[in-house]
């Protein structure tokens, strides 16, 4: 079911948080990892015209364990991260690695970079291609020169 629809939760949306869902032809598109981990199809209420999880059918198994992730590409000093990506922390508002959905694609999310919380050390942003997302601690701290 999941690899044909789209995760809402992935988009910081729900169900019917977009009006172009709010049909019966778009909504079941779409469902929601819920924060145990279920997996919940969206369904369309035809009586409240809205898309919901009510009704929604239900995946009872868990997603498949990702395959191993490749290898980590050689290591960047500091000074090079810094002059070559952009520090999402520093965009207007404040970002990370994921919010921006145009950054959930192997070609953008390696040109981010973001501050590791506590040290301030700094860590590349690195795609997740099962989880579809551009994730921090799928990337490599840089090496301080």
């Amino acid at each position: 079911m999941v690899a044909t629809l789209t995760n809402v939760r992935e988009l910081n949306e729900w169900c019917n948080t977009d009006v172009a869902r709010r049909n019966p032809i778009e909504c079941p598109k779409f469902y929601a990892e819920l924060s145990d981990g279920q997996l919940q199809r969206c369904a369309y209420d035809p009586v409240e015209s809205r898309c919901t999880l009510r009704n929604g059918q239900i995946c009872a198994a868990g997603p498949s364990p990702p395959p191993p992730l490749p290898p980590p590409a050689a290591a960047m000093l500091c000074s090079e991260m810094i002059a070559a990506l952009t520090n999402t922390r520093t965009l207007d508002p404040p970002e990370w690695c994921d919010t921006d959905p145009a950054r959930r694609t192997p070609e953008e999310c390696p040109k981010f970079y973001t501050t590791t919380s506590g040290d301030g050390g700094l860590q590349r942003c690195g795609y997740d291609p099962v989880r579809r997302q551009c994730l921090r601690n799928r990337g490599q701290l840089c090496i301080q020169d």
